[in-house]
């Protein structure tokens, strides 16, 4: 099932992937380098390489990439091809990507998030059964049913890893679609109250699919639905979105 896999890539995923988990530290600047960081693991050793540490203590931490002398590396490229901020934190389309830390450390699998997952699954299901009937879901994009969908979880890296939402929702609106194109409008509500939305138009192409050209890229966003498991998924070839269907529109 779709949703399994949540309860094992925080923790797991991404410990495997990066360095580690930083629950105790501090920043530091160097000695003749004063406007550069680095970081203190406290026990005598420093950072390198992909790090997560909560500097303000919400139990969400940040991705930070330390090169081998130490060095906290900002407003720019790692080696392996992620975007840092002037902060130093790894951002994905102009947001800081975040990690619970204090859910699961590096290589665990945390029994909170398992439990989280179980119930959030239940309730979306539940959900999803009382917003239509099996009539009611089409099978083809173009009959794709308008309503609203929640981004449940992401893969990037062509598919190497796994990432949820954090700090808020963001949601999709099916508001029109037709044989040769589909509008949806997308809403980004954070958990202090503020968002806002935006609109994108996905047009059939030659070759069956609907994609997004809103942006001069090469690997333009292709729209598909799922109709047994009611999700849609938006992306390209290095990330794919899932979002579930939370409310028919009848």
């Amino acid at each position: 099932m779709r949703k399994a896999v949540k309860a094992l890539v925080v923790g797991t995923v991404f410990a495997a992937a990066f360095a580690g988990t930083a629950f105790a530290g501090t920043w530091k600047t160097g000695a003749t380098r004063t406007e550069d960081w680095w970081y203190d693991n406290g026990d005598g050793t420093y950072a390198v390489g992909w790090k997560v540490i909560d500097g303000d203590n919400d139990g969400m931490g940040e991705w930070y990439y330390f090169d081998q002398d130490g060095w906290l590396l900002t407003a720019d490229t790692t080696p392996d091809g992620y975007e840092v901020d002037e902060n130093g934190a790894w951002v994905y389309e102009n947001e800081v990507v975040k990690q619970p830390v204090t859910k699961a450390g590096p290589g665990q699998t945390s029994e909170v998030i398992v439990q989280e997952t179980q119930a959030e699954t239940a309730s979306a299901e539940a959900q999803a059964a009382e917003a239509q009937n099996p009539e009611d879901v089409a099978g083809t994009i173009a009959e794709m049913p308008e309503g609203t969908y929640r981004l449940s979880y992401y893969t990037y890296n062509k598919g190497q890893y796994t990432g949820f939402p954090v700090n808020g929702d963001i949601d999709i609106k099916v508001v029109g679609h037709s044989a040769g194109s589909i509008q949806i409008e997308f809403t980004r509500t954070y958990v202090d109250g503020r968002g806002y939305s935006y609109y994108r138009t996905f047009d059939k192409q030659s070759n069956g699919q609907f994609t997004c050209q809103d942006e001069s890229v090469t690997d333009p966003d292709v729209i598909n639905w799922n109709a047994p498991d009611r999700v849609i998924s938006i992306g390209n070839s290095d990330m794919i979105r899932y979002y579930d269907l939370i409310e028919y529109q009848r």
